[in-house]
């Protein structure tokens, strides 16, 4: 499950942790733009489901938005 706070970004799945990032690049701050799910090229394809969306202060109190 992704986790975002400020610039920081960490991964967990199942249990594990798979990523933690801190951007440095103004550029590319996850505080604002585009959800990004997969990064491949453009004759890949990809499919999800059960994709949700929280915002944090949402989420903490255990509330949905």
């Amino acid at each position: 499950m992704p986790h975002v706070e400020g610039e920081r970004l960490r991964v967990h799945l199942n249990g594990r942790k798979i990523n933690d990032f801190t951007n440095t690049a103004p550029a590319r701050s996850p505080r604002q733009g585009h959800i990004g799910i997969q990064n491949h090229g453009d004759e890949d394809r990809d499919s999800f489901r059960d994709i949700r969306v929280k915002e944090y202060e949402a989420a903490a109190k255990g509330g949905r938005r």
